[in-house]
């Protein structure tokens, strides 16, 4: 009878000793933030200067793609920049980066740019040591789902906010404010460097809520959009003398356009980007 009442001691204290879980404070899926990637020019060895986000999704032939903003890659001129990296997670925390030069040679092709929408996209191959995780096609979201109030969490480098050693991005929460066919408004300050970022759907609730109208709730993270620009606020100071504008004050509004997920997923899965996406399964 001792050595019982002993053992079940013993293993009450081992119990209250254990360490507790970790608790955790978020409910959005870390996951999400192994997508982004950070988009920089190298103008020389020893030099990488941060001009964009990216983000990877995964087409419906298992390719990477890598998605981002069409003016984060092009110049004044609208042609390509020649010193684009972009800079992967490594596995064990640090980071890597990946030179758009060398994509071209291995066979996985150039930028595809949309002529309508400020929309780019480039295919990318797995990367050795870096643990990049994809957005699949069927987590975008679908333009009668989008509407006033969802929310929204931006994902990116503003301000060109990264870190070499230890890579993650910046969360910055808003909402929709209004959805139309050919582009979202946000109600989301963005600023230079969130360019070409994914914007996603957060759920308030991941426990079967519904909205007013008795439908479900959706209860992932989906892809919303693209970060294109941010409006700006405008206020012209006028002379008190000649009674003429002399001075224009700018500031961010706090609305940013996004690029709607639709049309991203239509970009991707027709035209050219859907043709070089069957030429690469058919290379394997």
């Amino acid at each position: 009878m001792a050595a019982i009442m002993l053992t079940i001691s013993q293993e009450i204290c081992q119990a209250q000793t254990a360490p507790p879980p970790v608790l955790r404070t978020s409910q959005f899926d870390q996951r999400v933030l192994e997508t982004v990637v950070s988009i920089e020019r190298r103008p020389s060895p020893d030099k990488e200067i941060p001009v964009g986000t990216g983000f990877i999704v995964r087409s419906s032939r298992n390719h990477l793609i890598l998605v981002t903003a069409k003016h984060v890659v092009i110049d004044s001129d609208e042609k390509l920049v020649s010193d684009l990296v972009y800079r992967l997670n490594r596995i064990g925390g640090s980071t890597q980066l990946v030179r758009d030069a060398d994509l071209a040679q291995i066979g996985v092709g150039s930028w595809f740019l949309s002529p309508q929408h400020d929309l780019a996209v480039r295919f990318l191959p797995i990367v050795q040591e870096s643990p990049v995780k994809a957005i699949p096609l069927d987590r975008f979201v679908e333009e009668p789902q989008v509407e006033a109030g969802t929310p929204l969490a931006a994902l990116g480098f503003p301000m060109g906010l990264r870190s070499v050693d230890h890579y993650k991005p910046i969360a910055r929460r808003g909402m929709v404010g209004r959805a139309d066919p050919l582009m979202v408004l946000a109600d989301l300050f963005v600023f230079p460097g969130n360019s070409g970022g994914p914007v996603v759907y957060v759920p308030m609730s991941k426990t079967g809520d519904v909205s007013t109208d008795g439908a479900e709730i959706v209860r992932q993270e989906m892809l919303v959009g693209v970060v294109s620009s941010f409006i700006p606020y405008k206020e012209i100071a006028v002379s008190e003398h000649t009674k003429r504008p002399r001075v224009v004050f700018e500031e961010n509004s706090g609305l940013a356009n996004l690029v709607p997920a639709w049309i991203v997923k239509a970009f991707i899965t027709t035209g050219d980007v859907m043709s070089f996406d069957e030429t690469l399964s058919r290379k394997r």
